[in-house]
């Protein structure tokens, strides 16, 4: 993988990623970027990033993932290789939500 592409693909995820993940080490990202695999353990979702859509009367509390790979072929075979994600250990920690119905204490 070029190093110019490495380093767009880093930047992308970093960005992409501190989104999502508590405490990202993007130093460790930078450097698998290089060799064309990511592989990152123990990563703690942001609930309050992960915002499940519509009137779902549940909300994220808690994220966890235990390993993230991403395997990306080489620069030349991006258009024809698919980038492969794998998720491994993934714990997700539903909460109801507080329902306001407009009653309020006097």
């Amino acid at each position: 993988m070029t190093s110019m592409f490495a380093q767009a693909a880093a930047s992308f995820l970093k960005s992409y990623l501190t989104k999502y993940v508590e405490g990202f080490d993007a130093e460790k990202l930078s450097l698998s970027v290089l060799q064309g695999h990511i592989e990152l353990e123990n990563l703690v979702l942001r609930a309050e990033a992960m915002e499940i859509p519509g009137d779902a009367p549940v909300k994220m509390a808690a994220g966890f993932v235990g390993r993230l790979r991403i395997k990306m072929p080489e620069w030349k075979h991006l258009t024809q290789k698919p980038v492969v994600v794998e998720l491994q250990n993934v714990c997700i920690v539903l909460q109801r939500k507080v329902q306001d119905y407009g009653l309020r204490k006097r």
